[in-house]
């Protein structure tokens, strides 16, 4: 047709594998919680339960109503019986604007009804033997981690009360690449971190307080740096550490290091991507959305060949 342009079409979509460590807090007499191994009568009881959510059509609400998500799949790999996967559903409110055609330009009203979204769909597994968890990650994911944590800890409870589970949490695994690069400096002077403070994880730390006091400005990010003024050394375990604490609850986006590194190794060290994570694209349906076969198929042999996690 004259006078349009056309692009060519997209077939595969990539989508982000990050893994996470799943950790379980029991509730004490005291009311106090206390974190506990992977016990694996616990977590079979509790898989007992998780399977069963999809039939129960237990779903989670946003309380201004702007998203809303639910377990829709989950499965034990028949082949793999330490694996479970399956995917959340989840919509989340957005443009109702008119609608044009891509090829003619005509103009009609949304067909859109209030309150209707698109589906979107989350893929995960989860490896029962140590608890690793692999989340398929997109652009704009309702499904983070921090609400599936929060949507599990308040079924769990519900239908497993014998656990006395009072939460459930995902802690971001640090690659071993970017450990040894960390590692590789003798002193550092200047430590700058990039946090990402869109996400809903609140936290008792000064970094949850800081996100909280700023949420009426809609930040995105918050830049962190770590430097002495009389004696330019940080320590270096001390600096490994607070990363490796501040992963757990945060999502770094960037870092940057300067310092003396050991011989051989550069003397300022720019990393982006902290987080363990792996990356593929994926065939698409006519509806462009991700098939989620492919997509197991791929994130279930991470799951199996990953190491065992500490």
């Amino acid at each position: 047709m004259k006078g349009v342009i056309y692009m060519s079409k997209s077939k595969k979509k990539q989508r982000t594998i990050y893994a996470f460590k799943t950790v379980l807090f029991l509730s004490n007499d005291d009311k106090s919680s206390t974190e506990f191994g992977w016990d694996a009568e616990k977590i079979k009881n509790l898989m007992g339960m998780l399977i069963k959510l999809p039939e129960l059509n237990r779903r989670s609400v946003d309380p201004n109503s702007e998203w809303s998500m639910q377990l829709e799949k989950c499965e034990i790999d028949p082949l793999k019986p330490n694996i479970i996967f399956g995917y959340f559903h989840s919509t989340k409110q957005g443009l109702r604007t008119k609608v044009q055609h891509i090829e003619t330009g005509d103009t009609k009203d949304n067909p859109k009804l209030p309150g209707y979204n698109e589906i979107r769909t989350t893929c995960f597994t989860l490896r029962l033997t140590d608890g690793l968890f692999l989340l398929a990650d997109y652009g704009d994911n309702v499904a983070s981690t921090a609400r599936i944590a929060r949507y599990l800890t308040q079924f769990g409870k519900e239908l497993c009360p014998e656990i006395n589970l009072s939460g459930i949490q995902f802690d971001n695994l640090i690659s071993k690449d970017f450990l040894d690069k960390l590692n590789s400096f003798q002193r550092i002077n200047t430590l700058e971190i990039l946090i990402d403070s869109k996400s809903e994880l609140k936290t008792d730390d000064a970094i949850g307080t800081l996100q909280e006091e700023l949420s009426d400005v809609k930040q995105g990010k918050i830049q962190i740096i770590l430097q002495r003024g009389d004696n330019p050394t940080l320590s270096s375990k001390g600096v490994y550490d607070w990363v490796k604490n501040k992963m757990k609850k945060h999502i770094i986006l960037q870092g940057k290091i300067k310092g003396k590194p050991s011989p051989g190794n550069p003397k300022e060290l720019r990393l982006t991507g902290m987080e363990e994570k792996y990356q593929n694209k994926f065939p698409t349906d006519r509806d462009e959305e991700v098939l989620t076969e492919p997509l197991f198929e791929f994130i279930i042999k991470l799951a199996e060949e990953r190491g065992v996690i500490s």
